[in-house]
């Protein structure tokens, strides 16, 4: 299982990345509660990917518990918050 923490630190990594870019430019597209509710989703988001991405990175001593159920939870986390801006995203817009 400790073969699949570089694939998820790499997703983590992509996510955060993504949501830092997508918090920049909200400001530009929304205003109002919109802006507070998707800017503060997808910061969270940035927030948490990165944090995860840092807990995977720790010596491999750490890395060993982070495995089979934890990690999936882990990266659920991140699925979740995606699946969140979404439908943020379109019960606001639509």
């Amino acid at each position: 299982m400790r073969a699949y923490v570089p694939i998820a630190r790499g997703y983590l990594i992509a996510a955060a990345i993504y949501y830092c870019l997508i918090s920049a430019s909200h400001p530009f597209y929304e205003m109002g509660p919109a802006l507070l509710v998707l800017d503060g989703l997808s910061i969270a988001a940035a927030g948490y990917g990165l944090s995860a991405w840092l807990i995977l990175g720790k010596p491999r001593d750490h890395q060993a518990q982070i495995t089979g159920r934890r990690l999936e939870a882990l990266v659920f986390g991140m699925n979740a918050l995606f699946l969140a801006n979404v439908v943020a995203y379109q019960l606001i817009h639509f």
